[in-house]
């Protein structure tokens, strides 16, 4: 019995002639139809029969003519490894002869004869590729197939071409970077690229900083890439891992910051139902006495413990341009373009500055957030809101300040001016007024001394002489100033108070008291 018998026989009829020898029934076509080949003498029992007789059969008559099978047969069927086969379509920009190469390589390791290649590649083929075959004639083996083919899809690539195409390939997000590095291979190939250019486009075509992939620059051949691509992985991992990590801090936070708001109080009423735009209440409560009523500020046990908070050492409570403020000495500070009044104290350390003082100067340096504790009356305690340094003049001098700011509550007028500044500057202290002057003019500094000392004399000369002349009373104040603000105001009784006459022109007039006396000796006369 012939071999192409055996292949043209279906199951039932395989079954039919096994039986007759005397041989098992059981088993798949593909199992029966060796079974009875192997009886016959026709195949050998270590080699395997071809699977896809039905699609293979016609081909081998179209080429072989009707004439016996070959009993030499491939140890793998095209369907065990035709995943492991490219397909070739001629269209998608994929290399004709490399892909015949690979073609060659899988048939020599699997044993496939000339016919088997030439039936296989031809169903590998795609689209354009397949429809140029079939118009063509006279294509009967692997090597005409595989030089039509190359004669007609071989295209010309060139170095640049590779290289354009390696300088813009980017590794895709679900691309590993194996399989990007092994991307970068095949288009190398196709122009023999060495390797070193290859590992430098694989680097540049990570998207990560060259920081996280200097451990990539140590490989010197692809080997080695390899392993430093497992480390880079591995680092890769320790980052995301930390940045979830982070990111999950930052949501327990935002969480807990939401919770916290709330959770937060009424600070009309403090309950914690709600907030402050949804109370129903009328009345305050009290943050100190936690009493309902009154706010914080107008608490009396606050009251009783001396009174508001203030900073400085006086004993003023309202700023008001009055005979309080007499007694205390005030000088104009000017920062840029504004002026404001402040108060000079030498009980305070620090020079200090209110919120809305602040807010008229326009800094183009934001304050910092040095925040000091500051204490006052009654030993209550401030806590300053930042502080700024700026270039201030003060009686024509100009120095650097330290401001601390505080808030409008805790300071009774615009600023204050306290020890900070006597490193730059000295202060002599007067009865009526002070002065400022600079550390580099000690002869000044002693003038205005003696000028202090003598003046103490003639006041002291004068209340003496006082005692035995009749008193003469003050006229009271002319002026009124109460359409100005506190600031202005302060500034124009100040002029008033240092108002001295000078004599500028003399005046050819002399006046004589005349005594009775002498108006009784003129009469007599």
């Amino acid at each position: 019995m012939e071999a192409q018998t055996i292949l043209n026989m279906t199951v039932t009829m395989l079954k039919e002639r096994l039986k007759e020898a005397g041989l098992p029934t059981n088993g798949r076509k593909k199992e029966l139809r060796d079974r009875l080949l192997t009886h016959y003498g026709l195949l050998n029992d270590d080699d395997e029969s071809e699977s896809e007789v039905e699609s293979v059969e016609p081909l081998c008559e179209s080429v072989l003519g009707k004439g016996p099978v070959p009993a030499t047969v491939p140890h793998f069927t095209f369907r065990e490894i035709e995943e492991s086969l490219a397909s070739f379509n001629g269209t998608d920009g994929q290399e004709v002869n490399q892909w015949a190469e690979s073609f060659e390589e899988n048939a020599h390791i699997v044993g496939w004869s000339e016919i088997h290649k030439f039936i296989y590649a031809k169903q590998l083929l795609r689209g354009a590729a397949r429809a140029f075959i079939r118009s063509q004639t006279g294509i009967r083996d692997w090597i005409s197939l595989k030089q039509a083919l190359i004669d007609e899809f071989e295209t010309s690539f060139s170095s640049a071409e590779a290289h354009r195409l390696l300088r813009n390939r980017q590794k895709r997000h679900n691309e590993t970077f194996i399989e990007f590095l092994y991307a970068l291979m095949e288009i190398g190939k196709r122009v023999k690229l060495e390797e070193a250019s290859v590992i430098e486009y694989f680097i540049l075509g990570i998207p990560d900083s060259k920081l996280n992939k200097s451990v990539l620059y140590q490989a010197r051949n692809i080997r080695e890439l390899k392993e430093q691509i497992k480390i880079y992985e591995k680092i890769k991992y320790k980052l995301k891992v930390e940045v979830e990590n982070r990111v999950s801090i930052k949501e327990d936070r935002k969480e807990n910051t939401q919770r916290t708001i709330l959770n937060r109080a009424c600070f009309k009423c403090g309950e914690t139902s709600h907030i402050a735009k949804d109370c129903t209440s009328q009345q305050f409560r009290c943050y100190k006495c936690n009493k309902v009523g009154h706010k914080r500020n107008e608490c009396p046990t606050v009251q009783t413990k001396g009174g508001r908070d203030n900073l400085n050492t006086i004993t003023e409570v309202a700023f008001k341009p009055s005979e309080a403020d007499f007694g205390l000495k005030f000088k104009m500070v000017k920062v840029g373009n504004v002026i404001f009044p402040s108060l000079v104290d030498t009980g305070s350390r620090l020079c200090l500055i209110r919120v809305d003082t602040v807010e008229k100067l326009n800094l183009k340096v934001k304050p910092n957030k040095d925040k000091r504790v500051l204490g006052g009356i009654g030993n209550s305690e401030v806590v300053t809101l930042g502080s700024f340094e700026t270039r201030a003049k003060v009686d024509d001098i100009e120095i650097n300040i330290i401001f601390h700011i505080v808030n409008n509550r805790d300071l009774q007028y615009p600023a204050l001016i306290g020890r900070s500044i006597l490193g730059q500057v000295d202060l002599i202290v007067g009865e009526e007024s002070d002065r400022f002057l600079r550390k580099d003019k000690p002869d000044i500094c002693q003038e205005e001394n003696k000028k202090y000392n003598r003046k103490i004399a003639e006041e002291a000369e004068i209340a003496a002489f006082s005692m035995i002349c009749i008193d003469e009373q003050e006229p009271e104040s002319t002026y009124d100033l109460s359409h100005l603000d506190k600031g202005k105001m302060l500034e124009v009784e100040k002029l008033i108070a240092q108002y001295e006459p000078k004599r500028i022109k003399f005046s050819p007039v002399e006046m004589k008291i005349v005594l009775k006396d002498d108006v009784y000796h003129f009469k007599t006369k």
